[in-house]
């Protein structure tokens, strides 16, 4: 028996694992327990669906300005051609003016 006892004096006894249960329940109460990450995992997902349907937001927002400056740079060329065509008739008229002037001996002033 004294043998025994020898041998099992290595041993923790029951209060010695209960002041170590109670340790670590101590040390456990810092961390999150699963309810506390399903709910804070729920907020981020609702986060990042409001984030998605700015995105979408914003990407249909974007398209209708590429859409509107498309359109404006149609007319913008549109113009720009017109008013070269204008411009070469006008210089056409001039020149016709020109030729009348002399042909009737009118003298034209600027």
């Amino acid at each position: 028996i004294s043998e025994v006892r020898e041998d099992l004096k290595d041993f923790a006894t029951k209060k010695d694992l209960d002041s170590a249960i109670s340790e670590v329940r101590e040390d456990l109460k810092d961390f999150a327990t699963k309810k506390d990450l399903d709910l804070a995992i729920s907020g981020v997902r609702v986060e990042i669906n409001d984030l998605r349907e700015d995105v979408e937001g914003l990407r249909e927002s974007v398209q209708a300005l590429t859409l509107a400056v498309d359109s404006l740079v149609k007319s913008v060329n549109d113009l720009k051609e017109e008013y070269t065509l204008i411009g070469e008739k006008l210089r056409r008229h001039e020149k016709w003016i020109q030729e009348i002037a002399v042909k009737v001996g009118v003298k034209l002033e600027y």
